[in-house]
């Protein structure tokens, strides 16, 4: 009586390997872009709520260069990250985005400012990813090359250059 041993030759087993490395390979830039688009939703959001704090501010103090009594800051609430939380993005994990607010009325401390607009420069993972903006009007856009972009009452942040 014989035994016969059962069992998968050499050759399928690379077979199987080399099927499952070419389906990684046409899956992980679709995933990884994927990624990077949920962070980017995420940022969007961010900014959103940063704009809402910034309006808060304005509408208790009556502009954005008032004295916040609540905290004791004199100045433009615009240069204060105390007030709109931070100068990155996301502030809980490893930083994605650089945040810079404009205000249009100067960049001192004594500048009173009627408008703004918070630029997100993409860092680190995201960093070709694009720029995206918000004004004051809740006019937005996003370049997603890292080049200029212009803001729009009509943009949903969803198209870019």
């Amino acid at each position: 009586m014989q035994i016969r041993h059962r069992g998968f030759t050499l050759l399928e087993v690379m077979v199987v390997v080399a099927i499952v490395g070419i389906v990684a390979a046409i899956a992980m830039p679709s995933y990884q872009r994927y990624v990077i688009k949920e962070k980017r939703i995420d940022l969007q959001t961010g900014l959103i709520q940063i704009a809402q704090k910034l309006e808060n501010y304005k509408l208790v103090n009556n502009d954005y260069g008032a004295t916040n009594a609540n905290t004791g800051y004199a100045g433009n609430a615009l240069l204060n990250p105390a007030i709109y939380g931070s100068t990155v993005y996301p502030t809980t994990e490893k930083a994605r985005y650089n945040l810079v607010i404009t205000p249009a009325g100067g960049t001192t401390s004594a500048a009173t400012s009627t408008t703004w607009e918070i630029d997100a420069t993409p860092i680190g993972a995201s960093a070709g990813d694009g720029l995206v903006k918000i004004n004051d009007q809740n006019w937005r856009c996003w370049s997603k090359v890292n080049g200029p972009c212009t803001l729009s009452a009509t943009s949903n942040w969803d198209t870019g250059p």
